[in-house]
């Protein structure tokens, strides 16, 4: 189930080692000093069957 184009990635957030590389890859470039991190198309970051996958709960 993906929400864009084939070559853009669908990251699946229930996996906790997606989920914590991630968080990793966040607090790693914080500390590198960025000061923007943009994050596009949030409301769909989490993705549930039989739903339009956009604005669910566990977005938020």
């Amino acid at each position: 189930m993906t929400t864009f184009y084939p070559y853009q990635w669908d990251l699946n957030y229930r996996n906790p080692r997606v989920f914590n590389e991630m968080i990793y890859n966040f607090l790693y470039l914080t500390n590198q000093g960025i000061d923007i991190v943009r994050i596009d198309a949030v409301p769909y970051i989490w993705k549930e069957l039989g739903t339009t996958c956009r604005n669910l709960k566990q977005v938020y």
